[in-house]
């Protein structure tokens, strides 16, 4: 959930972007020539567009101009190749990130870790920033973990708590990564959000996305008498932004989901609504559904080995419900078609919007039954 959540939407915003205002642009080009300047001006500009790609390639040239421009036991050499390193890093989620791409940015931090001891005390702010730059980008689970416990003790030994905050919330998207990702580590979220909440005016983007993040995880937990305020204060507060924010998008998806896991479907509607207005349909392909659940797989069926695909057309009506599904292609057992309606009638869509205003539309889904080979 929670790296999903990550590589839809960018939900987390890293606290390793607060170094890119560590070093003034001023201050990188003061003895530079002009080609480093053009470069790292480049770099800039790719920032403010967001495209990761461009950022990684923009970054990757700042660093290698910028080789011949500072010491290699330098700040500012560090933070041009902490900038590729995050680059690199950026461009995937964690666990999805090409092992070679991986090690590549891993071996940066740990360049950077090196020039840092030189100028900072192992306790200082900075190192915690280059220790969750390691996390994010190693490959071995006890090592990312070490290195997030690391951060997370220097962070809290500064007294800053918003850094402290950031860190936290850094910490929760690596450790949801780890197999051993626990309801302690989900707190993290938690704690991030109750700071910023604290500290941070209610518009503030920082602590709207800390907010959603931690909505999520007392979703997760079925904790929804603490998730649904928090969403909906997610999506008053961006109410006011002339374009649809990532973060109401999921915010609206997160309540259709906790309206109908807790058998109040009336109250997803106008989420689903909202949905259908802020993402145009496409007429290319099949709609995906803002809630679903499996099929319950017959036990006369698995018991017989029964395996097949149920192949339904259905309508979704103006308020997001599944109407009149149909077996349109099956392998002909009965007991399979009637599952695959059953589960269907229970699954939420946006609807289609045409000319402001909700239609019908109808939409086809394959449902697999298969059994495992034990």
């Amino acid at each position: 959930m929670y790296s999903s959540l990550l590589s839809r939407a960018n939900f987390c915003k890293p606290a390793l972007a607060a170094l890119l205002l560590s070093c003034s642009y001023s201050s990188l080009t003061l003895a530079a020539e002009q080609s480093f300047s053009d470069a790292y001006h480049a770099y800039q500009t790719a920032l403010t567009k967001g495209n990761k790609y461009s950022i990684e390639r923009a970054a990757k040239s700042a660093f290698e101009l910028g080789k011949s421009e500072y010491p290699h036991d330098s700040l500012n050499y560090a933070a041009l190749m902490m900038n590729w390193a995050k680059a690199i890093a950026d461009i995937s989620p964690r666990g999805m990130l090409d092992p070679q791409a991986r090690l590549q940015a891993y071996q940066l931090y740990k360049d950077v870790q090196a020039i840092y001891q030189q100028h900072y005390d192992k306790h200082a702010p900075e190192m915690a920033l280059v220790l969750m730059g390691l996390a994010t980008t190693t490959d071995d689970q006890y090592k990312a973990r070490s290195y997030c416990q690391q951060a997370l003790e220097i962070a809290d030994d500064a007294k800053d708590p918003l850094h402290l905050a950031s860190i936290q919330l850094q910490a929760f998207f690596v450790l949801a990564g780890l197999h051993s990702f626990s309801r302690h580590d989900q707190h993290l979220a938690i704690t991030a959000y109750e700071t910023r909440a604290k500290l941070l005016p209610a518009n503030s983007i920082d602590r709207v996305e800390a907010e959603f993040i931690a909505a999520n995880v007392h979703l997760a937990r079925e904790e929804f008498a603490d998730a649904e305020p928090m969403l909906q204060d997610v999506i008053a507060q961006l109410s006011v932004l002339p374009y649809s924010h990532p973060y109401s998008l999921a915010a609206h998806l997160s309540l259709v989901k906790l309206y109908q896991q807790q058998g109040k479907p009336e109250l997803a509607t106008a989420h689903c609504e909202a949905i259908g207005k802020m993402r145009p349909w496409d007429e290319n392909q099949q709609p995906e559904p803002l809630y679903r659940i499996p099929p319950r797989y017959p036990k006369a069926a698995a018991h017989a080995r029964r395996q097949g695909s149920v192949v339904l057309s259905f309508t979704i009506d103006k308020q997001g419900y599944v109407t009149q599904p149909k077996v349109v292609e099956s392998k002909g057992y009965q007991d399979l078609n009637n599952a695959a309606i059953e589960s269907l009638k229970h699954w939420r869509y946006a609807p289609k919007f045409e000319n402001g205003k909700a239609v019908s539309a109808t939409a086809k889904v394959s449902l697999d039954f298969k059994l495992s080979k034990s």
